[in-house]
């Protein structure tokens, strides 16, 4: 009998978290389970349609059609999240995204015998009202996991903080990213007038595309003739139409909105940034090395893993203006430079990030989980004193 798996998410936002969860199954994840998920919203219909696709609509449980994650569809959703799990009774439930592990993990807190597995996506909270609530929460009810699995190794260690100590406890990376068979990489790297930046991501504080409007400003001040395309969408949009028009630009930015497979395009730009304060894995970055695109990034999260400074990208500091305009000027000047950049880093994603490798991880951690899943007793004796820990 297939081991029940259920995967519960925040909602089908486009985000790296969400379109990841599709990215796996598509690549073998859980192939051979009784896979299930829960969302407490809906998000991005195009999303949530894609799901259904791959595992069935009756495979998939929404709380709320709403576009964003509100309180009262986590409350009311934790309420439906213990009734599925009572009534269903699986074997593993994997939490993805941090108000997801809250809820997940006070549900199983009176179901010892589920093997619990937090999923990482990136270590920082976002800023807001409830950010000290949901750190206390999340460090309160970490006890009751069993597994901790990240999207990269940076992640995996900044989000220690939010545990305590457990003896056994697993810690895996799993990588949301696998390089497409599809994905073409630049071949010509003269620049032409005007040359062509991109920025790629949601549109919130922490991507700091204010930077990259600014930079961008004073390069063409001092003459240089550029463009920017900027592939995302999110609640900084207003922000940044404003900004650039204060800088004069505006002419020249070009917002493109959600771009299904915008890496298909990449190859026809010239130079990729992002300056990020914080990161996960960072897909959209490991997207535009992977086609060959030189880079300009804040060296956080997941990059670590994949971006090494003056060999396949440069690096700049978080929120440092100076150094992202010093390394598109560098970029800007430097043909050698560009293809040097461009070229290690499609061949460093090739290999790191093949489909091929990526399938065999995916496989491996599907069977080891569902192995211990069935394995008598081991749930039982990892987390049956799980109501005591929030003592």
């Amino acid at each position: 009998m297939a081991s029940k798996v259920l995967y519960v998410i925040n909602g089908f936002m486009r985000g790296g978290a969400e379109q990841g969860l599709l990215t796996i199954l598509d690549n073998g994840f859980m192939k051979d389970a009784d896979f299930r998920v829960f969302a407490f919203m809906k998000g991005n219909g195009a999303l949530y349609d894609a799901l259904c696709q791959r595992i069935g609509s009756d495979r998939v449980t929404i709380v709320s059609d709403a576009p964003k994650l509100t309180l009262p569809s986590l409350l009311i959703g934790t309420l439906r999240l213990f009734g599925m799990v009572l009534a269903w009774r699986p074997k593993v439930a994997i939490l993805s995204l941090k108000q997801a592990n809250i809820a997940g993990r006070f549900v199983l807190l009176f179901f010892p015998g589920i093997w619990c597995v937090g999923f990482e996506h990136i270590a920082q909270l976002e800023a807001g009202k409830l950010k000290r609530v949901y750190e206390g929460l999340l460090k309160r009810l970490s006890g009751r996991v069993d597994e901790v699995w990240a999207d990269c190794e940076s992640t995996l260690v900044e989000t220690r903080a939010y545990y305590t100590p457990k003896a056994g406890r697993i810690e895996t990376v799993i990588p949301l990213f696998i390089r497409p068979a599809a994905a073409r990489t630049k071949a010509d790297y003269v620049l032409g007038s005007p040359v062509r930046l991109m920025a790629v991501g949601r549109l919130i504080a922490r991507k700091r595309y204010d930077l990259v409007l600014e930079a961008m400003a004073r390069l063409i001040e001092k003459g240089r003739d550029l463009t920017l395309s900027i592939f995302g969408e999110g609640p900084e949009q207003a922000h940044l139409e404003r900004l650039a028009t204060e800088l004069g630009i505006s002419d020249r930015v070009a917002f493109r909105g959600f771009v299904k497979d915008w890496w298909s395009i990449a190859a026809d730009h010239d130079i990729f940034v992002n300056p990020s304060d914080e990161e996960g894995f960072c897909i959209v970055a490991a997207e535009a090395l992977m086609t060959g695109l030189p880079s300009v990034c804040t060296l956080v999260g997941g990059l670590k893993d994949y971006l090494e400074p003056e060999r396949n990208g440069l690096a700049m500091a978080r929120g440092d203006l100076d150094g992202l305009e010093n390394g598109l000027a560098r970029l800007l000047q430097d043909d050698a430079l560009r293809e040097r950049l461009g070229t290690a880093a499609a061949a460093d994603m090739a290999r790191l990030y093949s489909q091929t490798a990526m399938r065999e991880r995916l496989l491996s951690v599907s069977k080891r989980l569902c192995g211990v899943a069935e394995t008598p007793g081991i749930v039982r004796r990892a987390s049956s004193d799980a109501l005591a820990r929030l003592d």
